[in-house]
């Protein structure tokens, strides 16, 4: 009895072992193996100043001529749900064909990805029968500011005469900055916003001197606007 069931154990490992799932390596007219890359994507990004991004995507196991379907996600609250999940927003959806350098582009306006502050995102994603990319885009700020400067080098204000300026530059996604760049400083929480003169023309140079912190409020707090 021990005998049959060995021979019935080595039959059933026998079959199973017929039974895998045989999956076909595409090739090229010469029956050479092709290797292909993963998709990528790459976007122009969007700032607070900018009205609309675009994304490319490079879809390598595309074909010239092939349809992607594209759409937004965000972060919603699905129905009858609790937690925020990423889902595609209704009324994003586009078609991009893809072109002999199977690249195919897209462009959303800001209010299409209802980005309207720092920190704000959508996913783009691509999806076509024979490739998928996805690219996320984040909403940033256009300017940056440095510490108190004195002729290029970072100083500490202290409470004297001496004037340090701010470097405020303002860079958005698309385009140069030509505007201008209105500054308000307060002292202390309780203080009143009072206008600064303000010179340079990106970067703007904001004033600030340690004659400017009275005593028991040493806490200045600033406002740009750009206009």
């Amino acid at each position: 009895m021990k005998r049959i069931i060995s021979l019935l154990f080595i039959t059933a490992l026998i079959v199973s072992c017929s039974n895998q799932d045989n999956y076909e390596i595409p090739t090229d007219a010469n029956g050479d193996v092709l290797l292909t890359t993963i998709s990528t994507a790459t976007t122009t990004g969007i700032t607070v100043l900018d009205e609309q991004f675009t994304v490319s995507a490079y879809l390598p196991n595309a074909k010239s001529g092939d349809v992607m379907n594209i759409e937004l996600l965000q972060l919603q609250i699905p129905s009858g749900g609790t937690t925020t999940q990423l889902l595609p927003m209704t009324g994003t959806q586009k078609t991009a064909t893809v072109g002999s350098d199977l690249k195919a582009t897209v462009s959303y306006t800001r209010t299409e990805a209802k980005l309207s502050k720092v920190g704000d995102y959508v996913v783009v994603a691509f999806n076509g029968a024979t490739d998928y990319a996805k690219q996320r885009v984040n909403m940033i700020a256009a300017t940056t500011v440095t510490s108190p400067q004195v002729s290029g080098t970072t100083v500490d204000v202290a409470r004297t005469s001496e004037v340090a300026y701010f470097n405020a530059t303002v860079v958005p996604a698309a385009g140069t900055y030509s505007g201008t760049l209105v500054a308000k400083r307060k002292n202390g929480t309780k203080g009143t916003w009072e206008n600064i003169t303000v010179t340079g023309s990106n970067p703007f140079l904001v004033p600030i001197s340690g004659n400017d912190f009275a005593v028991g409020k040493d806490t200045m707090f600033y406002l740009s606007v750009l206009n």
